[in-house]
């Protein structure tokens, strides 16, 4: 157990001496600071980003041309609710003025019930004529509609006063707030999703490096080889863990002294559920080493480090299918796609989180049986990749593929 500790501190310590180690971890800290004291970055060059009006001078409205052709609507009720409309008496008069830019939008009116809104161009975001760009307008003509038959009954000032008095909502929340969620969600799983395949490529390649320049006959001769083949990951992988924790504590250091300067409660979107940060834990860290453990199985199964590459990238391609699946699939964590990728080890560990913290409806038996799943996945992994290190190591040459490797273990089970 001494060497197994000794092997651990020293790939830890190696890794985090490095400077493409600190360099990168104090610049990710520097931006997570940087982006929690945006607003007091903004202050210092006289502006305030988040209490700013939009504009310094009042919005001017939409010039508005209309052409009535229904003879029961006057002028004046149209510009009682649209003060700014300009009316025109011929459409060839109305559609130039539309078409020079004198206006920003023209209606004809055809009746109570019937208007045509004219457009200068349309564009595919806008959708077919006549489904974009007229919804104003068209309640324009309902509060006309509604004038009318409210008739000399009642004030129509007051009655629209009352009728538009807003309403005291207060949301509440009785189980996860997937809104709410959502940013730290992303977040972590893009951080994990990084921190995988760098760290996973630095195991893979510190094993190739040692074969091709063999040191590795001098270590497996002092030490054990399933010793140096887990300490080398377990160092790495608390390397990688440091990183990350170093960031995530910067950034909620960072905006919890600047909450009040955010002008809203910016500590809510960062506010972990205990239940759903215990789930990420526990399925992020398994799901790390899992991959921790392939890469460095992948690694040793090469003799030169410009072949790591290749002997990684089912691994790799299997991380980014993973990661995709969840990612585009965030936004209905319901949906089945999501529910199989829970109990898949390879994106349960992105699948399972994103579900619990995003709203899903996830029972404690799938979590249960997620976690199972993916521990005696990685149990397993680590048992055949350290049998594989051991019997890769010192095998020189070409790249052991798939089936000698295949036959090595059955071989050594013998």
């Amino acid at each position: 157990m001494s060497n197994f500790f000794r092997i651990l501190r020293f790939e830890f310590s190696s890794i985090t001496a490095k400077k493409s180690w600190i360099i990168p971890t104090a610049i990710f800290v520097l931006v997570a600071l940087i982006v929690a004291f945006i607003p007091q970055i903004f202050s210092l060059f006289g502006s305030d980003l988040l209490t700013r009006e939009a504009s310094d001078g009042p919005i001017e409205p939409p010039k508005i041309g209309v052409l009535i052709e229904a003879e029961e609507i006057t002028p004046d009720e149209i510009g009682y609710f649209l003060p700014q409309a300009v009316f025109y008496d011929d459409e060839a008069d109305l559609a130039a003025d539309l078409m020079a830019s004198s206006l920003d939008e023209a209606y004809i009116i055809h009746s109570a019930d019937a208007y045509s809104p004219l457009f200068r161009d349309t564009n595919i975001y806008m959708g077919p004529p006549g489904t974009g760009g007229s919804a104003p307008f068209e309640q324009v003509m309902r509060l006309m509609r509604e004038r009318r038959l409210i008739g000399d009954a009642l004030d129509f000032d007051a009655f629209r006063a009352a009728m538009d008095r807003p309403f005291e909502s207060t949301p509440r929340v009785l189980g996860t707030d997937g809104f709410t969620n959502y940013g730290f969600t992303y977040g972590f799983i893009f951080v994990v999703y990084f921190l995988v395949i760098f760290y996973g490529t630095t195991v893979s390649t510190s094993v190739a490096r040692e074969k091709s320049d063999r040191t590795m006959e001098l270590l497996i001769t002092s030490a054990n080889p399933s010793k140096l083949f887990y300490g080398k990951v377990f160092g790495a992988g608390l390397a990688g863990l440091l990183q990350f924790s170093l960031i995530v504590v910067s950034l909620f250091a960072g905006f919890r002294l600047n909450q009040a300067a955010w002008g809203f409660n910016i500590m809510r979107y960062l506010d972990i559920p205990p239940k759903v940060l215990i789930i990420f834990l526990g399925f992020t860290l398994l799901g790390y080493l899992l991959y921790l453990f392939f890469y460095a199985m992948l690694g040793s199964t090469v003799s030169k480090v410009e072949d790591v590459s290749t002997a990684s990238m089912p691994i790799m391609l299997l991380m980014v299918a993973s990661f995709l699946v969840v990612n585009f699939s965030m936004s209905n964590p319901d949906s089945l796609i999501m529910k199989v990728a829970s109990f898949i080890p390879f994106s349960s560990p992105f699948a399972m989180f994103a579900r619990s913290s995003l709203g899903s409806t996830v029972t404690n038996w799938e979590i249960i049986l997620g976690f199972m799943i993916l521990l005696v996945t990685t149990i397993f992994t680590a048992l055949i990749s350290a049998r594989l290190y051991r019997l890769g190591t010192l095998n020189y040459g070409n790249r052991l593929k798939l089936g000698e490797a295949i036959r090595l273990l059955r071989q050594d089970a013998d």
